[in-house]
């Protein structure tokens, strides 16, 4: 194979790298009361912000809603236009937790975990429950900070970080595998990781 060749597969995969669709869950508020009806997205795409897409039905393998006291209920996600969507009203205060596991084709062992919390009244009477999932992105302790866990252990995976309208940057990481977000960042993002041939999305708001 000449070296022209090999430069010109190169840079198509690394075209193709760059260009990879991802998949994020998204509420329209990151706070709410008991009783308000909560709405969640499931999109898709390149960017931050509107799905550019709609993906297969079929492809939902699980969602799934677990209130502040750990207790699991499937969620009904169904397509509307380029999205999958769903509601549920909380009845209680606390942080809720919202799962959705995707296959990524029809066989084969590639997935996508999706997560994104909801707060339901003050954070003071919050009653934090964590899913021990096979791959995920957590608080990482510190503010604004994040890190990266498989089976409850921490592994070091580097983070991208994708705020509502944007393109992706990695985070900077430091040797405990610990990323780190901006002081100065608000708003709705996405942090979105990838390993052994698995991929976590992790959405939330910071600041007001």
């Amino acid at each position: 194979m000449t070296n022209p060749v090999k430069i010109t597969i190169l840079l198509f995969l690394t075209v193709i790298g760059l260009n990879a669709h991802e998949h994020w869950l998204y509420t329209d508020a990151p706070v709410y009361s008991p009783g308000d009806s909560i709405q969640v997205h499931l999109r898709s795409g390149h960017l931050g912000g509107a799905s550019e897409f709609l993906i297969n039905s079929q492809l939902i393998q699980v969602a799934s809603l677990v209130d502040p006291d750990g207790h699991e209920t499937p969620l009904n996600m169904q397509p509307v236009n380029n999205e999958h969507t769903c509601s549920f009203l909380p009845q209680r205060f606390g942080e809720y937790t919202i799962l959705v596991k995707l296959r990524k084709r029809n066989k084969g062992p590639y997935s996508y975990l999706l997560k994104t919390l909801v707060q339901v009244g003050s954070i003071a009477n919050t009653t934090a429950y964590t899913p021990n999932q096979e791959l995920e992105i957590l608080p990482g302790g510190p503010p604004n900070t994040l890190r990266v866990m498989t089976a409850g252990e921490p592994v070091k995976v580097p983070i991208s970080l994708t705020s509502e309208g944007g393109v992706g940057r990695s985070l900077s990481m430091d040797r405990h595998g610990v990323s780190s977000i901006s002081p100065n960042h608000q708003g709705f993002s996405i942090a979105i990781c990838h390993f052994r041939r698995q991929t976590a999305s992790y959405s939330f708001y910071l600041g007001d």
